[in-house]
């Protein structure tokens, strides 16, 4: 299940059934789409694999898709971009893999990177706290 959660720290973002945060990397490809993080990097971001039905809400699901990966498995795509969860995620909501690297975002309904600070909800940011 891909779901559309908002958040204070970067507006939208896409979750999982579980309600963890999704995420893209920026040295994958959207088109065509390409998974770059095999090996020990998928300890740390473990790709989000394709079920039998992959549910979506407040997702548009013509964004949905698939790559198959160099190990053969099958790994959700949106807009292209494949889909990743962070092992830093401890419970739902968590976004600790915002902007890890300088590589890894989380991806908004859209396919985008969401922005910190609540700049892709178009809300000024005031500094108060609140």
């Amino acid at each position: 299940m891909l779901s559309a959660t908002e958040s204070k720290q970067v507006g939208w973002f896409v979750s999982d059934a579980g309600g963890f945060a999704l995420y893209r990397y920026d040295k994958d490809t959207a088109k065509p789409p390409k998974s770059t993080c095999d090996g020990e990097c998928v300890k740390t971001w473990p790709p989000v694999l394709v079920s039998e039905h992959t549910m979506t809400s407040g997702v548009d699901p013509t964004l949905v898709g698939s790559v198959t990966r160099a190990d053969g498995k099958k790994q959700v795509t949106l807009a292209g971009w494949p889909l990743y969860r962070f092992t830093g995620d401890k419970k739902a909501g968590d976004l600790a893999g915002q902007g890890k690297g300088g590589a890894w975002f989380a991806v908004t309904p859209e396919g985008k990177k969401a922005q910190a600070d609540g700049a892709a909800t178009g809300q000024p940011s005031t500094g108060d706290g609140y």
